[in-house]
């Protein structure tokens, strides 16, 4: 046992009882969701697109894309708020963790 042992069979206990919850719960519902339940699901798409995006994409295009796609699982939409937000959270990620930290973050999109 090293030092992830626990973390990791946290993860796993956590993500079982998840998948346990989540498999009763579809089994248990016959109803079906109106549109605005499957909203939260946004924020973890969001999530997965930040973890895809940010190693060939960038920390700038990753954050853009947590933030806008994050922010339509809201009520409102308001798109002056979402490019200030992205703004503020790109330039305060880039300082604090890429150039404070010393991170080895992809800053800009490398595509090729």
């Amino acid at each position: 046992m090293g030092p992830g042992y626990f973390p990791v069979l946290l993860g796993t206990i956590l993500c079982g009882l998840g998948l346990v919850i989540a498999f009763r719960g579809a089994a248990a519902s016959t109803t079906t969701l109106s549109r605005g339940a499957l909203r939260p699901f946004l924020v973890l798409i969001a999530i997965v697109a930040f973890a895809v995006l940010l190693p060939k994409g960038g920390l700038v295009l990753a954050s853009l894309a947590l933030v806008v796609i994050s922010s339509l699982a809201g009520h409102e939409f308001r798109p002056k708020e979402v490019v200030i937000t992205a703004a503020v959270l790109i330039v305060f990620s880039v300082v604090a963790f890429a150039w404070g930290l010393g991170l080895r973050f992809t800053i800009w999109p490398q595509w090729s």
